[in-house]
């Protein structure tokens, strides 16, 4: 099971041995690593979500803790690392998924990472859901149903979203970054454009950079989103 991650620590230092520890981590991928909370975010908001967030929780400006609600958008798990023992219930709180202390330990590193690559397995491999969910409708106080399951892929156009689906095309004025966070996590859908999400289930093939879906739409992956889109491919592929 490969993961994706990010770190956030504002200190240089730190960052360098969590670094040096997924390196030597297997199924474990670090993207990007920064100094602040608000440099990581602007790029999570311009691509796609990763599966593990490292976060210190004293920092400047905002802390860990205080991102906890918008970094928990863009990521699977958010796990914290802190030289400060007594954050422990903070962590709880926030929902985060794992609690490390400085110094780093590898034993307890490869622990948390082996346990959250279990959790990330058996939700890949979990049975279909039939799932609803719902959207701003045409009118002020309309709402759209939509099944998950029935989406081919989203575009946003201007100030409005369409959705695509096996049931014909549903709109809704709103922006893209602004789609429930919870669909971007989920397993099936994957941004391939600033204006493009599509749906692995009705994807045909790949080649090279170029996805084919099976309902004959044809769509370029963009270089930002390549590395989690090859990502996630490399994660299900049985050869």
């Amino acid at each position: 099971m490969q993961l994706t991650s990010i770190v956030i620590d504002d200190e240089p230092h730190a960052i360098a041995e969590i670094c040096e520890l997924i390196e030597i981590t297997p199924g474990l991928s670090n993207l990007e690593s920064f100094e602040s909370a608000g440099d990581a975010l602007d790029f999570l908001k311009n691509a796609a979500p990763v599966d593990i967030i490292f976060c210190d929780i004293s920092m400047p400006n905002v802390d860990g803790l205080q991102a906890a609600g918008i970094l928990s958008e863009f990521c699977e798990f958010l796990v914290y690392i802190t030289a400060h023992r007594f954050h422990g219930p903070e962590t709880y709180e926030v929902n985060a998924s794992g609690y490390l202390l400085k110094p780093l330990k590898y034993d307890k590193f490869i622990r948390q990472i082996k346990e959250l690559q279990k959790i990330k397995t058996e939700a890949l491999w979990a049975g279909p859901q039939d799932e609803t969910i719902f959207v701003k409708g045409n009118d002020k106080n309309s709402v759209l149903s939509i099944n998950s399951q029935d989406i081919i892929f989203i575009q946003g156009l201007d100030n409005y979203i369409k959705f695509h689906t096996t049931n014909g095309e549903k709109t809704t004025y709103m922006q893209l970054k602004d789609l429930d966070a919870t669909l971007m996590k989920k397993n099936n859908y994957l941004r391939v454009a600033k204006s493009t999400i599509i749906s692995l289930r009705y994807l045909e093939k790949v080649d090279g950079y170029v996805a084919y879906m099976k309902t004959g739409e044809v769509f370029n992956i963009g270089k930002v989103y390549r590395p989690a889109f090859n990502n996630l491919l490399h994660q299900r592929r049985l050869n």
